[in-house]
């Protein structure tokens, strides 16, 4: 599995939407899942959910092209009844958490790729970043500070976790029981 879809895998279960909305990206980002991450997940719906579907099946084997891996996912989406629009969000913040990972520790150039992450996704309404001069009147001096940086980073990773929280282990996996 890539390691974008295993990071939302420990945040949330997966299903057909988030797989889709995975397959078409996500802004300027290409396709964040893989045929062979597919076929894995449709492999393991029919071995553990019993599901059985000609589309899954078709999947599962791993041997469609492009447009018939889009087709099957979309109508095995529609069938789950997700929403697109959050499904979505979950791939943005698991791209967010990535990105702030990476971010450089300079105020400046930190705040800038911030800026260029959100404007690769057109500055959605629920962005939680706030741009200088965008619907402000901040300054670049009140900006740019180390302090604003580090309340910018927070407020990201806030929206991360209301979007795509981590799930808890559960209690056998604390205690070790099998």
């Amino acid at each position: 599995m890539t390691k974008m879809l295993e990071e939302l895998k420990k945040r949330i279960p997966l299903d057909w939407t988030i797989l889709l909305v995975g397959w078409q990206g996500v802004g300027f980002n290409r396709s964040l899942v893989t045929p062979s991450d597919i076929a894995q997940f449709a492999q393991e719906k029919l071995e553990n959910w019993h599901e059985d579907s000609r589309d899954i099946i078709e999947l599962a084997t791993a041997d469609a092209g492009a447009d018939d891996i889009r087709a099957r996912l979309s109508r095995l989406a529609s069938s789950d009844r997700a929403d697109h629009e959050a499904a979505k969000r979950k791939w943005i913040a698991v791209l967010l958490d990535e990105k702030l990972q990476s971010l450089p520790n300079d105020p400046l150039y930190g705040l800038l790729e911030l800026t260029e992450f959100w404007a690769d996704l057109g500055f959605p309404s629920y962005s939680p970043h706030q741009v200088q001069g965008k619907g402000n009147v901040i300054g670049p001096q009140d900006y740019y500070t180390e302090a604003n940086f580090r309340k910018v980073v927070d407020e990201n990773k806030n929206w991360i976790d209301t979007q795509c929280p981590r799930r808890q282990p559960n209690r056998d996996q604390v205690s070790g029981e099998p």
